[in-house]
C-alpha cells in the first residue's frame, strides 16, 4: 500500500495508527505527488486556508474506496491538532473497513496515560491535565472492565470507588502532607534533595498546577546548585535533566496500572495480557504481547503462563511500567484471543525504517534520536561552562548549531517528532540561545569573508602580505591631496581630483599593501590608491584602464554583492 502525503508530513504517527490495523503490511511512502498513486492507497491532503486548513483522508483497497474529511481552525498548536486530527480521522475510517477495533482505541500499544503525557508536553495545564488524568484511568479500566462484566462480574463506575479515586489522585489532595521519597526513585546523593524535587514535580503535573516542562524545568533549576548530575547505586550516572524527566514521566504513568491491579484484587482476577509496541528496547519486547498469570506460573490445558512480575518484571525500575515504559497490561484469560499473533509481534521488530542507506528497526532509531539529543545537551552545556568561564565560546556555539542540525536533519529523515524538552538544559534559556546563535553567525560570517577575500587575492593576484578588507578602511576622503602630476602627468588616466576623492569614498574593499604604506580603495568606476603616511592620493584610474586583474577582482565584487 502507498501511503501519499500532501500539504504535510506527518508520517510517523500516520504509520503508526495504520499499523493498529496492518500490523504486517509492506506500506510505501510518497510526498508531494499529483498523481493518485497505483493499486492500494492512503492519501492525506492538507489544503491551507486564511484561518483553516482543509483535512482529507483517501483510501483505497481493492475496489473499495471510502474517504474522511475534516477542518482544523489556525491555532498555536496548529501542527499538532491537524496531526492529531489526521489521526482521528485515518482511526475512523480503518476502524470501519477493516472491522477492526483495538482494545485500547487509538492508544493501543501505548499506555493510556500516553495521552496524558503528550497533553503536558504540548504546555496544557491544570483543569485540563486533572481531566485527562481522569480520562486516562477511565481508559485503563474500560477494557477491563469489559472483561470482568464478560466473566459475571459487576464493576462499578470509577467515581464510585473511594479506593480507585485515592489512587488516581495519588495524594492530591494531601499537598499539605509528606512527600518523602513519592516517586520511589533512589538516587546516591549527599542531601534528599533529588527525591523532594522529584515528589514536587510529580505532584505538581499530576495535580495540574503545572504543566509538563514547567515541572521539569523547575525541578532542575532548584537542584542546579547542589549537583550536577545524579549518580544511581548501580553507579549509573545521569544528567540532571535526563534523570528528572525519566523519574516524573514513570511516576505519572504508574497510575493507570495501580488503578487496573486494585480492580484486579477486587475480583482476584489471575490472568493479564500485556500490551505491544514497534520501538520496543529488546529485552521488553522479549516478554510483550503476552499472556501472564498472576501469583505464580502455572499450567493450564497444557500451556505453560509465566508468572506476571517474575516475566516482565513489573515493580522494578528496569521492567513492566518502569523507567521509560510505555507497555501497558490489561485483564484476560487464555479463553480470549490474543491481540497479537506470533507473527506480528515479531514483525514489531524487524528493520523497516529506512535511514541513510540502511533499514532499521524503530528501538533502533529511537536511540539514535536519544544519541543526538544527547549530544544537543553536552553542547549547550559546554557553551555555557565556556561563556560563564569568560573565555571565547565562538567554537562551543558553531558545535552547538552543528548538533542541532544534525538533529534537525534525522528528525526530517525519518518523519519523527521532534521533543524539545528532551534537548533542554538548565540554564540555556532565550538569552543564551540569541547569545550562541549570534556567535555562530560571526563565526560563519568571518569563514565565508575568509573565503571571499581568499578569491579577491587570487584574482587581482595580490601578495599574500597584502591585508584586503571588505568593509573598506574609513579615511577623511575630503582633507586627502591629490598628486596631478604623477597620475595625469606622467601617466595620462585623465581623472580629476574630484573621480579620485568619489572612488574612496563609493570604494567597495580596500586592500593595504607595502607594509601599511598604500591603501588601495576599489569602487565598480575606478580605484584610487592613497599614501597614508603623506595623506594624498598617489595614483588613480578608470574602470576602462581596469587590467585583468582588475577586472576579475570586480567580477568577485559583483558575484558576492560586495
Amino acid at each position: 500500500m502507498t501511503i501519499l502525503f500532501n500539504g504535510n508530513e506527518f508520517k510517523y504517527e500516520m504509520e503508526n495508527v495504520a499499523r493498529l490495523f496492518h500490523p504486517l503490511r509492506h506500506f510505501q511512502f510518497a510526498y508531494e505527488q499529483a498523481e493518485v498513486p497505483e493499486g492500494d492507497y492512503l492519501i492525506f491532503t492538507r489544503t491551507l486556508a486564511d484561518d483553516h486548513a482543509d483535512l482529507r483522508v483517501d483510501f483505497r483497497e481493492g475496489d473499495t474506496c471510502d474517504t474522511e474529511s475534516s477542518q482544523v481552525p489556525q491555532s498555536r498548536r496548529f501542527e499538532n491538532d491537524c496531526e492529531e486530527e489526521f489521526a482521528r480521522m485515518l482511526y475512523r475510517l480503518l476502524e470501519r473497513q477493516t472491522g477492526v477495533h483495538p482494545r485500547w482505541g487509538i492508544l493501543t500499544g501505548i499506555r493510556p496515560v500516553h495521552r496524558m503525557q503528550y497533553a503536558m508536553e504540548q504546555g496544557k495545564t491544570e483543569a485540563e491535565i486533572r481531566k485527562l488524568l481522569q480520562e486516562a484511568g477511565k481508559i485503563a479500566l474500560d477494557g477491563d472492565d469489559a472483561v470482568y462484566a464478560a466473566a459475571g462480574y459487576k464493576p462499578g463506575p470509577l467515581n464510585d470507588s473511594a479506593a480507585l479515586l485515592n489512587l488516581l489522585n495519588a495524594g492530591y489532595a494531601q499537598t499539605l502532607g509528606t512527600w518523602d521519597n513519592l516517586t520511589a526513585t533512589t538516587a546516591n546523593t549527599v542531601t534528599r534533595e533529588f527525591e523532594r524535587a522529584l515528589d514536587r514535580a510529580w505532584l505538581q503535573v499530576s495535580s495540574g498546577a503545572f504543566d509538563y516542562k514547567t515541572a521539569i524545568k523547575r525541578a532542575v533549576d532548584g537542584l542546579a546548585q547542589y549537583m550536577p548530575g545524579v549518580t544511581y547505586p548501580s553507579g549509573h550516572h545521569d544528567t540532571l535533566e535526563v534523570a528528572v524527566r525519566r523519574a516524573v514521566l514513570t511516576g505519572v504513568n504508574q497510575t493507570a496500572s495501580r488503578l487496573q491491579l486494585a480492580r484486579m484484587a477486587e475480583f482476584d482476577w489471575q490472568w493479564v495480557e500485556v500490551s505491544a509496541h514497534s520501538g520496543a528496547r529488546p529485552e521488553h519486547a522479549a516478554w510483550q504481547g503476552k499472556l501472564y498469570h498472576r501469583g505464580g506460573a502455572v499450567v493450564y490445558q497444557g500451556t505453560r503462563y509465566e508468572d506476571f512480575e517474575a516475566a516482565t518484571g513489573y515493580g522494578t525500575g528496569e521492567g513492566l511500567c518502569g523507567w521509560n515504559c510505555r507497555h501497558t497490561f490489561f485483564a484476560s484469560s487464555p479463553d480470549n484471543p490474543p491481540a497479537w499473533s506470533p507473527e506480528e509481534l515479531a514483525a514489531l521488530s524487524e528493520k523497516v525504517v529506512p535511514y541513510g542507506s540502511k533499514l532499521y528497526t524503530w528501538y533502533e532509531i529511537s536511540q539514535m534520536q536519544r544519541n543526538l539529543e544527547r549530544k544537543v545537551r553536552a553542547a549547550k552545556r559546554k557553551y555555557m561552562a565556556e561563556t560563564e568561564a569568560g573565555v571565547d565560546a565562538t567554537r562551543a556555539a558553531v558545535e552547538l548549531k552543528t548538533r542541532r542540525e544534525d538533529l534537525k536533519n534525522f528528525i526530517i529523515e525519518t518523519h519523527r517528532r521532534m521533543d524539545s524538552s528532551r534537548t533542554s538544559v538548565s540554564g540555556f534559556g532565550h538569552s543564551a540561545a540569541a547569545k550562541a546563535t549570534a556567535a555562530h553567525k560571526r563565526f560563519e560570517k568571518s569563514q565565508n569573508d575568509a573565503i571571499i577575500i581568499e578569491k579577491i587575492r587570487a584574482a587581482g593576484n595580490l601578495p599574500k602580505t597584502a591585508k584586503i578588507h571588505l568593509t573598506p578602511t574609513p579615511i577623511d576622503a575630503d582633507s586627502l591631496g591629490f598628486d596631478d602630476k604623477h597620475i595625469n602627468g606622467e601617466s595620462h588616466h585623465n581623472v580629476t581630483k574630484e573621480e579620485a576623492l568619489q572612488w574612496v569614498k563609493n570604494a567597495k574593499i580596500s586592500a593595504t599593501v607595502w607594509g601599511g604604506q598604500y591603501e588601495r580603495y576599489y569602487s565598480l568606476e575606478g580605484a584610487s590608491y592613497v599614501n597614508i603616511e603623506r595623506h594624498y592620493i598617489r595614483t588613480a584610474y578608470k574602470k576602462k584602464q581596469f587590467d585583468d586583474n582588475m577586472q576579475a577582482i570586480m567580477e568577485v565584487i559583483k558575484e558576492y554583492e560586495l
